[in-house]
C-alpha cells in the first residue's frame, strides 16, 4: 500500500501540528547517521515532546512508523530500478507476472473510481516529509525517513532499509555497519537472510567478489531457504568459476524453487538483460568450468547457468 492516500483525519491533524510547530523534534532526523547508535523507541512521557508528539507516540506510533518505512522502500526501489539493479532487499520469492491489456485497463478504471473528492488535500507522503525534513522546503532523504521510523519502532526490517539508503547516499561503509549490526542482533531467520543478502549487494557494488559470494551463501543457507539468494549464490559462484560452490548452490536452488516456478524465468530475464549486465561479467574460464559440470546440475540451475554463459 502506498502512503500516497488519504488517512485517518485525527492522525492528519496531529501531523499537521507537528509539521507547523518549531519545537517539534520527534521526527526531525539528521542527514548523517552514526550506525553504532541504535535508536531506542521513544516514550510518550518524554519531557521534550510536544503535546502532539506525545499523542502520536501513544496512539499512532506503529501506523506512522509503517508509513515512513513505506516511503523509504519506495525511494530505495526507485533508485535501484533506475540503475537497472535487482531489488534484492524487498524480494519475497513471489511469482512475477506481466499484466495484459485487460488487467491494465481494469486497474486504471479502479484507480479513477477511488480518486478523493477533495483533490487539494495534501497526501500522506508530503505531510510526513514536512514532519521529517530539517530545512524549510527541502525533502527528507530516505536515510532521514528510516531514522524517524526507527525512533518510533526499532525493527530490523527498517534497519535493513536504512543500510541500503546509506549505500545509495554514498555512505557504503556506514550502510555495511548498519547491516552487520542486524546480523549481530540475532534477528529472525528471514531478517537474517535479508541482511546477508543486502551485505552481498553492497560488497558486489564494491567489487569484493569473494565477500559477495560468502554473504550470498550465508543468505541462502538460513532456515528459510529462500530461492532468490540461492539463485544469486549460484550466479556468483559461476562468475568466480567455483565448481564446488556452483554444485552446492544449484542443489539449494532446486529445493527452494520447484520446476516451472516463475521466479526462474524472471531471474534469467533480469540477469541476461543487456542493460543490467556488466561487460565480461562471466569470463571464458568460468564458462569452461560450467561446461565441465553442467551435466551434473539440476534443471533449474542448469537453465540459469546456460543462459548466463551464452549471453556475452
Amino acid at each position: 500500500m502506498s502512503t500516497r492516500k488519504l488517512f485517518d483525519p485525527l492522525l492528519r491533524e496531529i501531523l499537521e501540528k507537528i509539521a507547523l510547530d518549531p519545537r517539534s523534534h520527534l521526527l526531525r532526523a539528521p542527514k548523517l547517521v552514526v550506525p553504532s547508535q541504535r535508536e531506542a523507541p521513544v516514550r510518550d512521557r518524554e519531557a521534550l515532546l510536544t503535546r502532539a508528539e506525545r499523542r502520536l507516540v501513544a496512539v499512532h506510533r506503529f501506523e506512522v512508523a509503517d508509513l515512513l518505512l513505506q516511503e523509504v522502500r519506495r525511494a530505495v526501489s526507485a533508485h535501484e530500478e533506475a540503475k537497472g539493479q535487482h531489488m534484492r532487499y524487498i524480494s519475497a520469492d513471489r511469482v512475477f507476472e506481466t499484466p495484459g491489456k485487460t488487467a491494465l485497463k481494469t486497474r486504471a478504471q479502479n484507480s479513477l473510481s477511488v480518486v478523493p473528492q477533495d483533490i487539494q488535500t495534501e497526501d500522506a507522503a508530503s505531510l510526513l516529509a514536512r514532519c521529517v525534513r530539517t530545512t524549510p522546503g527541502g525533502r527528507p532523504s530516505p536515510v532521514q525517513l528510516a531514522t524517524a521510523s526507527l525512533r518510533l519502532v526499532p525493527r530490523e526490517s527498517t534497519r535493513i532499509c536504512l543500510g541500503m539508503a546509506l549505500h545509495q547516499a554514498g555512505q557504503t561503509q556506514s550502510g555495511l555497519e548498519v547491516l552487520w549490526g542486524v546480523v549481530r542482533s540475532k534477528p529472525s531467520e528471514l531478517m537474517l537472510s535479508y541482511a546477508w543478502q543486502n551485505i552481498a549487494h553492497l560488497e558486489y557494488d564494491l567489487d569484493h567478489t569473494c565477500k559477495t559470494l560468502d554473504a550470498l551463501r550465508a543468505a541462502a543457507l538460513t532456515r528459510d531457504r529462500r530461492g532468490d539468494p540461492a539463485m544469486s549464490w549460484f550466479k556468483q559462484a559461476l562468475k568466480v568459476g567455483d565448481s564446488a560452490e556452483m554444485l552446492r548452490s544449484a542443489k539449494l536452488v532446486e529445493e527452494a524453487l520447484p520446476v516451472g516456478h516463475a521466479s526462474i524465468a524472471y531471474y534469467i530475464q533480469m540477469c541476461t538483460d543487456p542493460g543490467r549486465r556488466h561487460p565480461g561479467e562471466i569470463s571464458d574460464e568460468s564458462r569452461r568450468v560450467f561446461s565441465k559440470i553442467e551435466d551434473r546440475l539440476p534443471k533449474q540451475a542448469w537453465r540459469i547457468g546456460h543462459a548466463l554463459s551464452k549471453t556475452e
